[in-house]
């Protein structure tokens, strides 16, 4: 999974304006920019937290008033760089403990209606210089809620200010940085590799990157250096945002953020399908289908299997009861005789790990994005006895396709031996 910094025409979350070129201000003067939205479902609370370089700039201030959330709301979370209020006089969030990150929720009262369309501004923030540089202003997690209820995590633009030049006397604009996970869910104590080698630099044909630094969300902080894989382990369970700092050759910036889950015990089937004998048969074969389930989770798990064609169960079959990194193979026989030669799409999928909770059916599955494995098997159209022999070669049953090129190098050879005669008796 890639995660670059998205197109601002495209986003549903955006800092406005995108681009805060200020090489007028100084260090010490003020401005200010907006968090909109775009085409986003009703809502009636957010909580978002974002970051930026307090050597360059620093925030002073943020305000709801004039925004779409402008109708008595109420303020659950204030914190600018590690201080503020909080709803119930908690602490700030472990998002917001540091210079350079700021955390702001809101929520409609009760007997205030749901925003029918949001497009405009949620909140605006004052920012004041510090120094000269480059700072992404960079959205390092966002949750919507409908009535406590949270929902989809819109699509999301950062933006940035500069007041500094960098390739041919043009202002910097930000690196480009990208995350690269396999998975977002993870066991304790079970390390994760990441990844930020599709970064790269926007100032100029020459610009490479020059540093990563890696803020892993515990606490734990990798160093800025030249290596753009990073390695790192939980040891308790919660949701972590983890965060690439790259720099460039003109010590431009970029940002990129991702959540990893981290869960005490994880349950995991995967499916895969073995190599067939082949992906080509005709209509009458008997197709032998393998395909080997594993768990990939730490408890011991089960549940329904079976072999689909064209959405079509062809077998289903109760797994037996597997324990961690156990394995079972399913074999079932598919009998094409009478079918229409074309294309066909086999499936050896897994239901979802699923437990009774409170009285109802849940997934409690962490991955499902692993429960189903496709092949394509082609059936051709069937070759009639003696296909080959009607050219006088005694050749065996070939496909169709052989016969008609092979019958097309003996007509090529006619043709030109015809046209070759007159010339001979010319000369």
């Amino acid at each position: 999974m890639n995660l670059p910094a998205e197109d601002p025409k495209n986003s549903t979350i955006l800092v406005d304006p995108y681009a805060t070129n200020k090489t007028s201000l100084t260090i010490g003067q003020t401005f200010s920019v907006n968090v909109n939205v775009m085409n986003l479902s009703p809502i009636n609370a957010f909580v978002i937290s974002l970051a930026y370089d307090p050597s360059v700039i620093d925030a002073l201030s943020i305000s709801y008033a004039g925004g779409l959330f402008d109708n008595s709301p109420i303020t659950a979370l204030y914190c600018i760089d590690g201080s503020g209020q909080v709803s119930g006089g908690t602490g700030c969030p472990s998002t917001g403990q540091g210079p350079g990150i700021a955390n702001y929720a809101l929520g409609l009262l009760a007997n205030d209606t749901l925003l029918p369309s949001v497009n405009g501004t949620l909140f605006s923030m004052g920012f004041k210089v510090t120094g000269t540089g480059l700072s992404p202003i960079h959205f390092l997690s966002i949750s919507m809620a409908v009535s406590g209820v949270g929902i989809s995590t819109p699509l999301s633009a950062d933006g940035y200010f500069t007041n500094s030049y960098c390739y041919d006397t043009r202002l910097c604009t930000p690196s480009v940085a990208m995350i690269h996970v396999m998975s977002s869910i993870l066991k304790i104590g079970v390390p994760i590799t990441l990844n930020a080698t599709g970064s790269h630099g926007t100032n100029g044909p020459k610009d490479n990157i020059t540093s990563y630094s890696w803020d892993w969300g515990d606490g734990h902080v990798t160093p800025p250096g030249p290596n753009p894989v990073d390695t790192h382990a939980y040891y308790s369970p919660a949701n972590y945002i983890v965060t690439v700092n790259i720099e460039d050759s003109y010590n431009a910036r970029g940002l990129a953020s991702v959540t990893l889950s981290v869960v005490r015990f994880r349950i995991d089937l995967s499916v895969t399908f073995q190599s067939l004998s082949s992906q080509i048969f005709y209509p009458g074969d008997q197709i032998s289908l393998p395909a080997v389930v594993q768990n990939l989770g730490t408890n011991v798990s089960t549940s329904t299997f079976r072999f689909v064609i064209q959405n079509r169960t062809l077998y289903e079959t109760q797994l037996p009861l597997m324990p961690p990194v156990g394995q079972v193979t399913e074999h079932s026989t598919w009998n094409t005789t009478g079918l229409t030669p074309q294309s066909y799409t086999v499936a050896a999928e897994i239901d979802p790990v699923t437990a009774v909770i409170s009285g109802e059916s849940v997934i409690v599955e962490n991955d499902t994005s692993n429960n189903i494995n496709h092949v394509y098997i082609i059936l051709r159209e069937p070759i009639p006895p003696g296909y080959g022999s009607f050219l006088g070669l005694g050749l065996p049953a070939t496909g169709a396709l052989g016969i008609l090129l092979l019958a097309g190098v003996v007509w090529s050879s006619i043709f030109l031996r015809r046209r070759k005669k007159p010339v001979e008796e010319a000369i």
